[in-house]
């Protein structure tokens, strides 16, 4: 009878064993599959910065202004201040 229980309780801890195995190489394969993830995050979003930048740029907005726009710069200009009563 001892024998037995022996028997089973090795076939029990073994297969606890071999869930366990199996579960951690699935996490780390997850938890690989997520730092990639965040690496592809990660250049994305120093494209999307480096874009911003670009897009942004003084110069640039003034060329699209005078270009599109058709706006010109302000030569001289006055300031009045008008008083209400």
């Amino acid at each position: 009878m001892k024998g037995k229980m022996l028997i089973v309780l090795i076939i029990v801890l073994l297969l606890a064993y071999i869930l366990i195995f199996y579960s951690t190489l699935h996490l780390k394969s997850h938890i690989t599959e997520l730092d990639n993830q965040i690496e592809n995050l990660r250049r994305e979003n120093r494209e999307l910065e480096q874009t911003y930048l670009t897009l942004t740029r003084p110069e640039r907005i003034e060329a699209i202004a005078k270009k599109k726009l058709h706006l010109v710069e302000a030569k001289d200009f006055y300031v009045v201040e008008l008083k209400y009563k």
